[in-house]
């Protein structure tokens, strides 16, 4: 496409030179030679808004006697032929004039016998210049005056300028920060914010996410980055952010921020946070503890009611050990009682608590009382 369109701009160049090279040799005198001629007839420059090219014509004087030589600069469209420069001096007119670009010097020339002279010139490429293709023609003429010199049925040459201008837009953002709102999120959501600075000539939009990955290196999650398609002027600085929803999460994670803007501009950063939801944590050692509690009494319990010697449980009535009262001497007239029956009684009954207490202390589910008659011994 470069090519096509340099082989295009020199065709109409070749075109515009034979139309503008015509008339100046049907006006030259004598031997179809002016006074003077000009070299190069055809100028091809290139360059960016802002550039300065310098370079010069030859201008040559081709007869034995002094010529004074006058120069104009006019605009050039190759689909409607010369037109003069605007007056105007509004930016949008200087922007697309190259024939207020060309400084060149506009008072006479000298030229001695047989002399040649360089003449130079600046092209001042505006900095509102689009990118495209400019034209101009540098005419000279001779004369002992400016008006002699363009008057009709003078001697004039003509060169044809062009300047192609190249896109000089500059799309460059510069990451300014990129940081967590908290290094440990405790809560159901984690909010990034990143900050971009436009440091080219031209608004740009960023477009991109922020990926979320595990310890494990897995993608949990992905946050769109400028989801508005909010563009940056020329700089501008702009914030943004994205929230994440860590409900569940817990531990270590990395967040990747991942930007695209213009062709092939990219922005990249990368952050490590915590996730620490600390009530949930609270509320699962709590947990833990009533279970621990909970299983170190039952196995106390169960320690303390084991088979084996009988052993009295947490909070059970102590036994109380009754005593006979002893015998008291009989009354006069009143016969005592044998003690004989008593202490079998007291024996039966002494063997039947035992065996009672054996009974609740193997099924650890309930403990009968016992009463244990001591009956003292007969005096003699």
């Amino acid at each position: 496409m470069e090519v096509m369109g340099r082989a295009v701009m020199l065709g109409i160049m070749a075109a515009a030179w034979v139309w503008l090279a015509t008339p100046a040799l049907a006006q030259e005198p004598g031997e179809g030679q002016g006074p003077f001629s000009v070299t190069p007839l055809v100028i091809s420059e290139k360059g960016k808004p802002r550039d300065i090219i310098k370079s010069a014509l030859t201008l040559t004087n081709l007869t034995n006697q002094r010529v004074d030589v006058y120069v104009a600069v006019r605009d050039f469209d190759p689909a409607v032929g010369e037109r003069s420069a605007p007056v105007a001096s509004s930016s949008a007119v200087a922007a697309e004039s190259l024939a207020r670009w060309i400084e060149i010097t506009r008072g006479v020339i000298t030229l001695e016998p047989r002399e040649s002279l360089q003449v130079p010139y600046l092209v001042h490429i505006n900095l509102r210049a689009k990118p495209g293709r400019y034209y101009a023609t540098l005419v000279f003429g001779a004369g002992a005056s400016r008006k002699n010199a363009f008057s009709e049925g003078a001697h004039t040459v003509r060169a044809l300028m062009a300047v192609e201008v190249a896109d000089d837009a500059v799309a460059r953002l510069q990451l300014d920060t990129f940081t967590p709102e908290s290094p440990v999120f405790s809560g159901d959501t984690a909010t990034f914010t990143f900050a971009l600075k436009n440091v080219g000539n031209r608004a740009v939009v960023p477009r991109g996410e922020i990926r979320i990955y595990n310890r494990r290196g897995q993608e949990v999650a992905s946050l769109p980055a400028n989801s508005a398609a909010q563009a940056l002027p020329p700089s501008g600085m702009q914030q943004w952010a994205a929230v994440w929803d860590a409900q569940g999460r817990f531990g270590k994670y990395k967040a990747l921020l991942d930007l695209t803007y213009g062709q092939t501009g990219t922005v990249q950063d990368t952050i490590y946070f915590w996730v620490f939801p600390w009530k949930e944590v609270l509320v699962g050692i709590a947990l833990l503890l009533i279970l621990i509690i909970s299983t170190t009494y039952v196995l106390h319990l169960r320690a303390t009611y084991a088979v084996g010697t009988p052993q009295e449980a947490p909070g059970a009535v102590p036994r109380e050990e009754t005593a006979v009262p002893p015998a008291t001497a009989p009354l006069s007239g009143t016969v005592a009682r044998s003690s004989a029956p008593a202490a079998r009684d007291a024996a039966t009954g002494g063997r039947r608590g035992e065996a009672r207490r054996r009974s609740a202390c193997a099924s650890a589910m309930q403990r009968e009382k016992s009463y244990v008659v001591q009956v003292p011994k007969k005096k003699t």
